[in-house]
């Protein structure tokens, strides 16, 4: 009998390391000799074109510059690398912005003039620096409340690094020349400007006309309702958007509703303990089961807790990303146990972006007028890698990588959930492969966070593995938490992006309600707090301030000011983390 259990052990180790081994054939390694690295983040860039070289002789001092584009592709986002002559350890890095990337493009001329020339091949001059570098170079003596220092008429900004705020923030100066302005008073401002910044094409419909198609003026095509093992209604006192449509107190469980400020955006609420019965029965080796109690022993019930989720017609729509002042970082994660450091800086040589680049942490004034949304980002790099599982022993960790307007500051890695925002505006969730290198170059902005939630309509092998998936709990060490996640839902040749915030919940239920809403693919963000999982649409109003409806009521409390009114995060002041935002095409 003692032998037979031990052959039966024996068996049940073999037969678990198999299964091991068959689920690690499907990830893609990346060997050492195609993982690139480089000293700094601007020698790091795989589509680097100089943009001309240049000599300063101000008050009986030499400079040698050089300006530098970060991306020939998306012509975004630029560098001015100034060293002095007589010291060559003295250099200084200033991050210019080009606000018309599809039309202008930028070149230093060499005595150190601007040349910015038009699709028409017209050039104009601009003198960043002028006769007294000292004394008054705006490119030197920045303005510190001001995240983006426009030059040349607004044509080029100057991004400066910002002190980001975790906690909420009263801060007064925004931007500008005065206590007044805010970044939205920008003289330059316009939907023509705006769309060309973000989406390549100043071929765009004007203001005006832009401001009549965002008022609800056509037919509503909402995406397929939640499927259901029974009807329910749910408060509504659990969100702050606004409806079309006098819903009462409680909305339907699972079904979409329009919202009455945003044309093609819908709401839903949602509990878990609702889902049809065959969604909860399918993929149980994949997801375990929705406690009544919550999971890990927390307190209260995931299956009662309420889901609240806002979706977007991606034809209507286009998410951006932008770093905070401070994270996510590109060092070493501490989670990457068994994998040699090197380089020892960072897995792609570097352990910081600074002097090199500058981050505001705010949305560039030209197109904060047509941005309508945010979102929080993903994880710190502190925790963005894998501590034990199948994604542990190679591709450095999967330290989760991300991309900002062109910019490739840490390495996209395969096997990973990825949002995409193209060129063109195209947004999409996939898992990265190395095949997608290929197209790096038509990526603008992307934010990895670990591995998918939904992949082909069907639940991750690694929902249900708290540790081998990195999902992580709260502080208690409760798998039961807040968590916040996207996906791309399709109906009737329409694509939505749906975001959803998930009030105390484990990854299985975060799976379970994307499979009951028919995700075809979806990803986590950030969890563990409101200030982390914030979500939030919004609109100037008649005071000069924001009207915002959050995607849940109590995210109100980590709102900013700005100027003394309310604003939304990461809009008008600093954020010390990444975000998204939605922006109208």
């Amino acid at each position: 009998m003692k032998l037979f259990f031990q052959c039966l052990v024996y068996v049940s180790l073999l037969s678990l390391s198999c299964n091991l081994m068959s689920a690690d054939s499907k990830y893609q390694i990346v060997s050492d000799e195609e993982w690139n690295t480089a000293d700094n983040v601007i020698e790091y860039q795989p589509f680097l074109a100089d943009a001309g070289e240049f000599d300063l002789h101000i008050s009986k001092q030499t400079y040698h510059g050089k300006l530098i584009n970060l991306n020939r592709h998306v012509n975004i986002w630029h560098v001015i690398r100034l060293q002095s002559a007589s010291n060559k350890k003295r250099v200084r890095y200033f991050n210019l912005e080009n606000s018309l990337p599809a039309s202008q493009s930028l070149r230093m001329a060499p005595d150190g003039t601007l040349l910015l020339t038009d699709r028409d091949g017209n050039s104009h001059t601009c003198n960043l620096f002028g006769e007294t570098y000292y004394a008054d170079d705006q490119l030197k003596k920045t303005k510190k409340r001001n995240p983006y220092v426009p030059l040349c008429e607004g044509k080029v900004f100057l991004r400066t690094q910002q002190i980001g705020n975790r906690y909420r923030i009263k801060w007064s100066k925004v931007a500008g020349e005065d206590d007044s302005s805010m970044p939205w008073d920008y003289k330059d401002n316009t939907a023509d400007i705006a769309q060309e910044y973000l989406l390549g094409s100043a071929d765009r419909e004007s203001k005006a006309n832009v401001k009549a198609s965002h008022k609800q003026t056509e037919s509503a095509v909402a995406p397929n309702n939640a499927k259901l093992s029974r009807q329910s209604t749910i408060p509504v006192y659990n969100t702050r958007f606004a409806l079309a449509e006098n819903t009462g107190k409680h909305l339907n469980a699972g079904q979409w509703y329009k919202a009455k400020n945003y044309n093609g955006v819908y709401l839903s609420l949602m509990r878990p303990g609702l889902i049809d019965k065959t969604i909860l029965n399918s993929f149980r080796k994949r997801v375990a089961p929705i406690n009544r109690v919550g999971g890990n022993g927390g307190k209260g019930s995931e299956r009662d807790a309420v889901v609240t989720s806002v979706a977007m017609d991606l034809s209507k729509y286009s998410i951006g990303w932008n770093n905070g002042t401070n994270l996510p970082g590109v060092g070493w994660s501490w989670r990457a146990y068994g994998v040699k450091r090197k380089p020892r800086q960072g897995p792609d040589g570097f352990k910081s972006l600074r002097p090199h680049l500058a981050f505001p942490g705010v949305v560039h004034p030209l197109i904060l007028p047509e941005v309508v949304g945010t979102f929080a980002g993903g994880f710190r790099r502190k925790d963005s890698a894998f501590k034990r599982g199948p994604l542990r022993g190679f591709n450095k960790g999967h330290h989760y990588g991300f991309m900002e307007k062109g910019v490739l500051m840490s390495t996209l890695v395969p096997n990973l959930a990825t949002l995409i925002t193209y060129t063109n505006g195209d947004v999409d969730i996939k898992t990265w492969t190395k095949e997608d290198n290929e197209n790096l170059h038509l990526v603008r902005d992307a934010r990895q966070n670990g591995v998918p939630v939904i992949e082909n309509g069907e639940p991750s092998p690694l929902v249900r593995q708290w540790v081998p998936g990195n999902w992580f709990g709260s502080a208690k060490g409760e798998l039961k938490t807040l968590r916040t996640s996207a996906c791309i839902l399709n109906k009737d040749g329409k694509r939505y992006l749906m975001v959803s915030f998930f009030a105390s919940h484990t990854p299985n239920s975060v799976a379970r309600v994307m499979q009951s809403y028919g995700c075809n693919y979806a990803m986590q963000f950030d969890i563990n707090g409101l200030m982390l999982t914030y979500a939030a649409f919004f609109q100037r109003n008649d005071k000069g301030g924001f009207d915002i409806e959050h995607l849940y009521s109590p995210m109100r409390t980590e709102d900013v000011k700005a100027n003394g009114l309310r604003a939304p995060r990461s809009i008008v002041t600093p954020n010390n983390k990444d975000y998204f935002y939605v922006i109208k095409k």
